[in-house]
């Protein structure tokens, strides 16, 4: 009990320092921190693994499919994921289908990039470049389509 009290207090002294409703922030922000902690921690840990036992052109190459990847996912419209919480926030859950529809759709049309350059890497430069990127237009739809479900229940849960 005196160390709930304790707690408490110093999180009232944040709050007044910071200005923001910080009990608010720790109860229904806790998921969201530990998922932000957990991809940060997976990135760090794949980093180092490729560091430490891969060679320097491996992580090159790891970090070039990233940036690759990344590039190409303007196609999925990522500002959609705030008209979700937005329409989340409003009550109008049946926005989130069809955000995720338009974001799978506008995905697609990444792939022939995708696939075109994964071809061109195993044909002329490099084969493990080339199958990685090829397996990963594959997914590339889903990973980025299915980011706006996490907008979803972050909406519910914040409004």
């Amino acid at each position: 009990m005196l160390f709930k009290y304790g707690v408490e207090k110093q999180v009232e002294k944040i709050a007044k320092i910071l200005g923001l409703d910080v009990n608010y922030f720790i109860k229904n922000g806790f998921w969201i921190f530990i998922r932000y902690i957990i991809i940060g921690l997976t990135g760090l840990a794949i980093t180092i693994s490729f560091t430490r036992f891969g060679t320097k052109q491996l992580l090159g190459q790891y970090q070039f499919i990233l940036n690759f990847l990344s590039l190409l996912s303007i196609f999925s419209l990522p500002g959609l994921n705030t008209v979700a919480l937005r329409d989340v926030s409003l009550g109008k859950d049946s926005v989130v289908k069809k955000i995720v529809r338009i974001s799978f759709i506008g995905s697609l049309f990444a792939l022939p990039i995708i696939f075109s350059y994964g071809l061109y890497q195993i044909y002329s430069r490099d084969v493990l470049i080339g199958t990685i990127l090829i397996l990963s237009g594959f997914l590339f739809p889903f990973f980025y389509a299915l980011n706006t479900w996490y907008t979803f229940f972050e909406g519910k849960k914040l409004f």
